[in-house]
């Protein structure tokens, strides 16, 4: 059985290892508190958080 401690550690990881989740962060479920990604139109297409994604990938994404 794992100590305290590692226990403790390990909850407070994974409580904040979404926040640095970097370009993967676009793709965050929609309830998720972090923060919300960085979406920029360039042509027909969209710059997510350094991500290239069609509006139809938004769609799926559930960020348009």
């Amino acid at each position: 059985m794992p100590s305290r401690r590692a226990l403790l550690a390990s909850l407070a990881a994974a409580g904040v290892a979404p926040l640095f989740a970097g370009p993967a962060g676009a793709f965050a479920p929609e309830g998720f508190l972090g923060p919300r990604p960085e979406i920029r139109a360039w042509g027909k297409f969209f710059i997510v958080n350094g991500w290239v994604l069609t509006a139809r990938d938004l769609e799926t994404l559930g960020l348009a």
